[in-house]
């Protein structure tokens, strides 16, 4: 299970490079246009999965905040890029880090609600790859709508291939 969960944890790297890597040549005027989606542009959906990113990592270390740890959606999108980048590696740090019957335990933590839940670590592990999965999709397809046509792929099998 580790080795499958450390691949996850360095495909979602991966994928978020390809991503970010891409975002760092688009206009910022793009970046910031108002797109209907989950989050409502491209920069904005970025900093959530950023977000998201932070707390999870933040909740495995056992802490479980009360708000996002920052307003990244204001920062400009090389910051982003660097601290998702950053975090995305943190991510790895901390799978190679545990054994597999640390990564079976279970963690109780806290939403941003407050609401409490327990999971086991292997599944918070698998959600935030799911998670960034699911937004960069997002990014692809607002991409398309500001008028980009030629881009690429993140799908894991393309990481697998490419390992």
């Amino acid at each position: 299970m580790k080795d499958l969960l450390l691949n996850y944890a360095r495909y979602n790297l991966w994928a978020n490079k390809r991503i970010c890597d891409f975002l760092l040549q688009v206009e910022e005027e793009k970046l910031n246009r108002e797109i209907v989606s989950s989050f409502s542009g491209i920069k904005k959906t970025c900093a959530h999965v950023l977000g998201a990113e932070t707390v999870w990592v933040m909740r495995l270390h056992g802490t479980s905040p009360s708000s996002s740890p920052a307003k990244y959606e204001e920062m400009p999108m090389s910051e982003i890029a660097k601290l998702w980048l950053d975090k995305s590696q943190e991510i790895i740090n901390y799978v190679e880090s545990k054994t597999e019957h640390e990564l079976a335990e279970m963690l109780s933590y806290k939403n941003i609600a407050g609401q409490a839940f327990t999971n086991s670590i292997r599944d918070i592990m698998q959600h935030v790859a799911n998670h960034g999965t699911y937004h960069r999709g997002q990014i692809i397809s607002m991409l398309r709508q500001v008028g980009y046509t030629k881009l690429f792929d993140t799908d894991y099998i393309t990481f697998c291939r490419e390992q």
